[in-house]
Order: C-alpha cells, then sequence, then structure tokens
C-alpha cells in the first residue's frame, strides 16, 4: 500500500509538530523544578 506524498508530508508535519510541543512542555517543566531546587538550596 502506497500513501500520496501529501498525505506522508501532513503525518510528518504533524507529528514532528506534537513532538516539538512535548519538548517544549519538558523543557519548561525542568526549567520550574530546576527553579525550585535553586531556591530550596538557598533557603
Amino acid at each position: 500500500m502506497n500513501l500520496p506524498s501529501e498525505q506522508l508530508e501532513t503525518l510528518f508535519f504533524f507529528y514532528s509538530y506534537q513532538i516539538k510541543r512535548k519538548r517544549k512542555t519538558a523543557q519548561k517543566f525542568s526549567n520550574e523544578k530546576l527553579h525550585e531546587f535553586d531556591t530550596g538550596k538557598s533557603l
């Protein structure tokens, strides 16, 4: 079975978008955790 290239491009775009979003939220989360750790350490 062969998918049309437009469909493949759409799928690829969707997946990369999802990955970027996950990475961004993960980055934000780790930054917040680091900040918490720093403030806790300085107290």
